[in-house]
């Protein structure tokens, strides 16, 4: 009895087959490794503790008008306008409006600093943990980009990661991106 070899049809499907289960079991590590990811990114929603330092806000509280052109645009409120979800893109878009170039003076979480062109910039960044409802909070942090004026290297030579420090300058929210700039150090750590 002579024994039979396998054609080459069915060595092609079974290979096929063995290709298709590596595809899936890939795609389904790929989509467990970012669900974990996007658990532990910036923003959680939970009761848990704030990050220290963190801006306390109610999310629940009144919403109250934007600010008029010019007037001071305290941090609590720029947080609420930009992280509250629930706030309409017409609330936020008249709120963007009327803080574009006003002065602000906020204590903000050093990120990164660089020197540019003889000027001092960098990642600056503002915690908050926010009420949304019952025993619901929200966690997370802003990040920021902070200008600095040239004769301001000095101060920030002594700053370290995660140094608490109030800057004052001028607030640009153009294109999406919020900026301080002709920011200056009014209080270091």
């Amino acid at each position: 009895m002579e024994t039979k070899k396998p054609s080459g049809c069915w060595i092609a499907a079974w290979v096929a087959v063995a290709v298709v289960i590596l595809m899936v079991l890939g795609l389904i590590y790929g989509l467990v490794k970012v669900a974990k990811s996007d658990s532990s990114s910036a923003e959680s929603k939970s009761p848990s503790a704030p990050l220290a330092g963190a801006v306390q806000m109610d999310f629940n509280a009144p919403l109250g008008p934007p600010p008029s052109p010019g007037d001071a645009v305290p941090r609590e409120t720029f947080l609420r306008f930009q992280q509250d979800s629930r706030i309409t893109q017409l609330a936020k878009d008249a709120f963007n409006q009327a803080a574009q170039g006003s002065q602000v003076s906020w204590d903000l979480q050093v990120g990164e600093l660089v020197s540019k062109d003889g000027a001092a910039s960098g990642k600056f960044l503002l915690p908050y943990a926010a009420s949304i409802s019952g025993n619901s909070s929200v966690n997370g942090v802003l990040s920021l980009q902070v200008e600095f004026t040239a004769d301001q290297t000095a101060a920030l030579l002594t700053l370290r990661r995660d140094d608490w420090v109030r800057v004052a300058g001028t607030l640009d929210l153009a294109n999406g991106r919020t900026t301080l700039r002709e920011a200056k150090v009014v209080q270091a750590p």
